[in-house]
């Protein structure tokens, strides 16, 4: 931050020059003058205004010390800007603004104000920026200050720029000129051509667009005294600055006086008309004057028709000023040619002019100076009063932006906090998975023990006809031998029917299916509560059947318990053979009954076999769809926190802030202005 003081402050001494004729002793006639002028202000109304300026200062600074609104951008700006307004009352500073369509005349009148060449004058478009004009202090230098911006995108930042000069000119403290290098030079024709004038080249005018704004101090006269700044704005309409230019509305919502000029040929239009808008729309309390510049050139004509015209222009331009809603009294409207105080001025440099219009000249520089002293008259000499009463409209302008952008947040909140239950409800709804669910209707295994039973009774009968012989003696290593390779026949038609009734891949394009249901479940309440497209989840692993162990039907059956080591030649005979093979054939089919023909019971085939593969199945599908539906899950939770965090960020502090905002409102309504 920069310790800010006025800017009229030079650190160099140059020599000192006089491009007017205008002698020092003149301003300190005039300061007299101004002293004289101020008795004549009501105190007591002057020191009431003062009192409910500095109460609503105060009561602002408090406002915002207790307020804290650093979590909303737009409003903690809005927030600042108000306190920016509220500290001008503490500034003398009295801004006038020159404003008009482009070659109205207003750099020739600042210059008449100014007493000074500080604008540049000429047939094309000159005035492309902002020029502060403004009392040179006794014991120094006039000089030119210019204002540049060093950021390599000059527009991104011209308004806060633009923002901080107007800060800067009025003395506040917080003022800060970061970004911005300021430069001082004497007042001479040649730093006037360099820093302010816009180089002329084959009629076209080149704009230094780092330059945001230059400062001038001059002698002054009548009206450009102590704490008067004068700014010569550009022409509402110019090619390359107008009333688009981001420096227009801020310097305009500060302005304490407007003066408006209008001239013959470039008189009031639709394009000032907007200008009023805005002046009303931010600073609607600033004074207006209007000066018309009127040119003789319908010379043919009798004094009374030319003076006729003048008043009809000057009629109309008031009229449409009026209808703005302005009140703009009679007492400050004044028209002059403008042109013939220039000129008589340049004489003072020894210019020629014809002994027969000096006369002229004369008359209208005279004119000038009452206008200049009718001007302070009406106004400024009640600069403070019309500065008191600006800085409260401009509090009161920005006081009911603020509470307008509370309104509009309070309505964002409501209407958020509706979204935002309404998304929760939603997602929430879908939190609990009913597309990825396992059910044995889903996936039915097709399973028929007693169908599987009969072809085992088949195998075991061929095995018997095929490996038994009437009369045969076998020892134990061949009985065990037939048994275990019956066994082993059971064991393979088992996996060959199972691996023939279960089907991964068609359980697998039912699972696809489930999680495509799933996706567009959570895809479509995505997009409807927050906009968020996703897409499908892929890169499931071990989505396959896993072997299914046969050994049971093996152990179905102890053949190591039931057939011993012995070798005795006759140990087993070809009955007890076959009583064994039923034996463990029963132990895997079970049994028929007559009641129940081809119905088999008691097996271990129908308890434990299919029994243990039809839950090893069912698993397999259980892992892969708890899988998919934990992912979908995991996912589903992630974007529902994206979409209630693009909606409100921090939910468990809106109620907070709501109840902060309605009290900031309250407390900002209740200040009173009277």
């Amino acid at each position: 931050m920069i310790k800010m003081g006025y800017l009229c402050a030079i650190d160099n001494v140059f020599t000192p020059i006089n491009l007017w004729g205008i002698e020092r002793s003149k301003c300190r006639e005039r300061k007299n003058f101004l002293s004289n002028s101020m008795a004549n202000i009501p105190n007591t109304s002057l020191e009431l205004l003062e009192k409910t300026a500095a109460r609503v200062s105060d009561r602002l600074k408090t406002i915002a010390h207790d307020t804290d609104i650093a979590w909303n951008a737009e409003l903690d700006a809005q927030m600042h800007l108000l306190l920016n307004r509220a500290e001008e009352v503490h500034s003398k500073a009295f801004v006038v603004i020159v404003v008009g369509p482009v070659k109205s005349g207003k750099s020739t009148f600042v210059n008449a104000l100014a007493h000074a060449h500080v604008s540049p004058t000429h047939f094309l478009e000159c005035t492309v920026r902002p020029s502060v004009i403004s009392q040179c202090k006794a014991g120094e230098e006039c000089s030119i200050t210019t204002f540049r911006q060093t950021e390599l995108d000059p527009e991104a930042s011209k308004a806060d720029h633009v923002e901080a000069i107007i800060d800067y000119i009025k003395g506040l403290s917080y003022a800060d000129l970061s970004g911005l290098e300021v430069r001082h030079y004497p007042l001479n024709e040649e730093n006037l051509t360099e820093h302010v004038e816009q180089p002329i080249d084959n009629k076209v005018v080149r704009v230094t667009t780092d330059n945001v704004l230059t400062s001038i101090t001059a002698p002054g006269g009548d009206f450009l005294g102590q704490d008067i700044f004068l700014v010569d704005m550009p022409g509402f309409d110019g090619l390359n600055a107008n009333l688009e230019d981001k420096a227009y509305p801020i310097i305009t919502h500060r302005a304490d006086l407007v003066i408006f000029i209008q001239s013959s040929n470039s008189a009031i239009s639709k394009i000032s008309s907007d200008f009023f808008d805005i002046l009303r729309e931010g600073n609607g309390s600033a004074p207006v004057c209007l000066i018309h510049n009127y040119f003789e050139s319908a010379f043919w004509r009798t004094q009374e028709e030319q003076q006729r015209a003048i008043r009809g222009q000057m009629e109309k331009a008031k009229e449409i000023i009026r209808q703005r809603g302005f009140n703009l009294p009679d007492a400050n409207c004044f028209s002059i040619n403008l042109g013939k105080v220039a000129d008589n001025r340049e004489e003072a440099y020894g210019k020629e002019v014809l002994p027969e219009y000096r006369s002229e000249l004369e008359a209208a520089t005279a004119s000038f100076g009452a206008i200049e002293k009718e001007l302070y008259q009406h106004v400024i000499s009640s600069q403070h009063t019309t500065r008191l009463n600006n800085c409260l409209g401009r509090i009161r302008y920005e006081k009911e932006l603020l509470c307008k952008m509370i309104d509009e947040q309070l309505t964002k909140f409501e209407t958020a906090r509706g979204r935002y239950h309404s998304a929760e409800q939603e997602l929430d709804a879908i939190r609990e998975d009913h597309q990825l669910v396992y059910s044995r209707a889903a996936f039915p295994l097709h399973f028929t023990a007693d169908d599987l039973a009969s072809s085992l009774d088949g195998i075991a009968n061929v095995t018997m006809s095929q490996q038994l012989t009437m009369g045969t003696k076998y020892n134990g290593a061949t009985a065990r031998g037939i048994v275990t390779s019956m066994l082993g026949m059971f064991a393979q038609t088992v996996k060959t029917y199972v691996d023939n009734h279960v089907s991964m891949s068609n359980y697998l394009a039912k699972i696809n299916a489930m999680t495509e249901s799933r996706y567009l479940e959570i895809r479509n309440a995505l997009d409807r509560v927050g906009g968020i497209q996703i897409k499908p989840l892929t890169g499931f692993k071990d989505e396959v059947l896993k072997p299914i162990d046969m050994s049971v039907v093996l152990k179905a059956y102890d053949v190591e318990q039931k057939i011993g080591d012995t070798y005795l030649i006759d140990r087993y005979n070809y009955e007890r053979m076959r009583s064994m093979m039923n034996d463990a054939k029963m132990t895997v089919i079970g049994v028929t009954q007559p009641s129940e023909p081809g119905v088999y019971r008691g097996g271990c085939l129908q308890t434990t076999i299919l029994p243990r593969v039809q839950e090893e199945v069912e698993q397999c599908i259980q892992d892969i769809i708890r899988k998919r539906s934990e992912a979908y899950a995991k996912l589903l939770e992630e974007k529902r926190s994206e979409v209630l965090a693009s909606i409100i960020t921090d939910f468990d502090q809106v109620d907070a802030r709501i109840t902060a905002l309605k009290t900031l409102k309250t407390k900002l309504e209740g200040i009173q202005f009277t």
